[in-house]
């Protein structure tokens, strides 16, 4: 398996040796001092390129970073792509374990619909568009600090669907009960167990996609209920 650092210098080396790749920024958890490392993290990358179309014509040019066993094209898929959006993104697993997510977005949008994620690190800046660029921090990822009224909407919504599930078990609808246990209902679980801890930590922590993080701020018996 290749290190952490020999993806690194290849996805620089090239960048660098590709006049049409502008720079490139290290988003998600990689880019997390607060994260511990381990060898599950995805490398979630953009690419800034002077125009799209010369990428798109091939797919196969992606095959430079290494031989895939398995990838996706989410902006080409038959679902899940209502929203436009002027960037592309691949999304590919490779033999060795390795998993890059790689965006590409052309440079003529970057002042118009580029969106930098509090959590980038610049890895190359061929002509200093990123100079001014924050360090990463976990800004746009603090548990969110709910209004009265949002507040008052999550306990009423989380009420309002239990009963679907007790209504799907009595009808012996098991697939059914699971489908609003596991949507609506851990939902608003979810933002519950968000503001417990944003309210133990004035909000200023992040809990991580899922909740992944929480468990340091709930007590053994809370955790494990």
């Amino acid at each position: 398996m290749r290190s952490n650092y020999e993806i690194q210098q290849q996805i620089l080396d090239i960048a660098t040796s590709d006049p049409r790749i502008k720079a490139v920024l290290l988003n998600g958890s990689r880019a997390n001092d607060n994260v511990a490392p381990d060898p599950y993290q995805d490398f979630d990358l953009v690419f800034v390129v002077q125009e799209l179309a010369p990428f798109l014509a091939d797919h196969t040019w992606t095959d430079i970073f290494g031989k895939k066993i398995l990838w996706q094209l989410p902006d080409e898929m038959s679902f899940g792509t209502e929203e436009a959006k002027d960037g592309f993104t691949y999304l590919m697993v490779f033999e060795d374990g390795h998993r890059i997510d790689l965006t590409l977005f052309p440079l003529d949008k970057l002042g118009l619909s580029f969106e930098r994620d509090s959590l980038t690190k610049v890895w190359l800046d061929k002509e200093g568009h990123f100079g001014d660029i924050p360090p990463a921090s976990e800004a746009d990822y603090l548990v969110p600090r709910p209004s009265i009224k949002e507040f008052q909407d999550i306990c009423n919504e989380f009420w309002w669907v239990c009963p679907y599930v007790a209504k799907a078990l009595a009808r012996e609808e098991i697939i059914h009960a699971k489908e609003i246990m596991e949507g609506p209902v851990r939902q608003m679980f979810h933002r519950i167990l968000e503001i417990h801890v944003g309210v133990q930590t004035d909000f200023a922590v992040s809990l991580g996609k899922g909740l992944r993080f929480i468990q340091p701020y709930l007590s053994e018996s809370e955790y494990a209920q």
